[in-house]
């Protein structure tokens, strides 16, 4: 999960995340020692959202830069495009940071 860190700016976006089913999986699988969350969350200023569905099926939303609202989303049926995307991906995985909240959950968790 990326995370963008634009989107968090606001208490409703922030708010939105945390009820998000893959977050609340991976607090669940957290709280219980099964994962590390620092393997599965980075924070990272994101140039536009996109998912990459089975490396085949790909989402891209497209935004109102200015307002943050969703104004249209592409679906691609291609692998080629799937490679690029998840390629890109990862750089932007790499590049991420994780997030002193994060840190802060994993000191609770140790102790």
């Amino acid at each position: 999960l990326i995370v963008n860190k634009n989107s968090l700016s606001s208490k409703m976006q922030k708010l939105k995340m945390m009820l998000s089913l893959t977050f609340a999986k991976t607090i669940i699988n957290f709280a219980s020692n099964k994962v590390n969350l620092m393997d599965f969350v980075r924070f990272i200023d994101l140039p536009y959202t996109f998912c990459i569905v089975d490396g085949y099926r790909n989402i891209i939303d497209m935004s109102d830069t200015f307002t943050e609202s969703f104004i249209i989303a592409l679906s691609f049926n291609d692998k080629v495009v799937g490679e690029k995307y998840t390629k890109f991906f990862e750089t932007l995985w790499k590049a991420g940071e994780t997030n002193a909240p994060l840190n802060f959950l994993d000191l609770i968790k140790s102790s």
